[in-house]
């Protein structure tokens, strides 16, 4: 994400800024669901992060894994009145690793959307901290990418905010085998 359409506090560490407020935002919504988060290093076939659900019970059952890619941008404002949102990657190889048939750990994109004003993206007060804006999430295995585009747009839709509640429900469709 070049600096110049973000007004940042620094302009030689905005990317990886980003990164981090998107890394705290989801490890917060993992922690309220019970979760844990584990970065994983270097680019595993588009795999930055595995989020993880504790076995309920020793020996009863498994932890249940599902792979994210974050994508954080500055670039869109979703219209909650939408049902969509376009989204648009940067690399094409990025979207082909997301449209992969997994059978073991499913991955999907968390695409955070944020203000390109640096300051504004937290605020504190003494109940709480706002983070400015939010992640949405898509299942895209299977999904069919345009021939010869390499940079490819992808429709999110507007109703599938990342929160606790939607990481409960994914995990629990992981649990029982089915789609997402």
């Amino acid at each position: 994400m070049p600096s110049q359409r973000v007004d940042a506090v620094d302009d030689r560490t905005v990317t990886a800024m980003l990164e981090q407020l998107q890394e705290g935002y989801v490890a917060a919504v993992a922690a309220t669901a019970g979760c844990f988060v584990q970065r994983v290093g270097g680019d595993v076939n588009g795999v930055d992060a595995h989020i993880i659900r504790p076995a309920k019970s020793i020996g009863a059952e498994e932890e249940i894994t599902l792979g994210v890619q974050l994508k954080c941008t500055t670039q869109v404002r979703p219209d909650p009145a939408k049902e969509y949102f376009s989204y648009q990657f940067s690399k094409r190889r990025s979207l082909e690793a997301l449209t992969l048939r997994r059978s073991i750990i499913k991955v999907i994109p968390l695409i955070m959307v944020t203000s390109p004003q640096q300051r504004s993206w937290t605020k504190s007060t003494h109940e709480a901290l706002r983070i400015s804006h939010c992640c949405y999430w898509l299942n895209l295995e299977g999904y069919s990418i345009t021939d010869g585009v390499q940079k490819p747009s992808v429709k999110i839709p507007t109703a599938n905010i990342f929160d606790a509640d939607a990481l409960i429900d994914i995990m629990g469709r992981l649990e029982r085998g089915e789609d997402l």
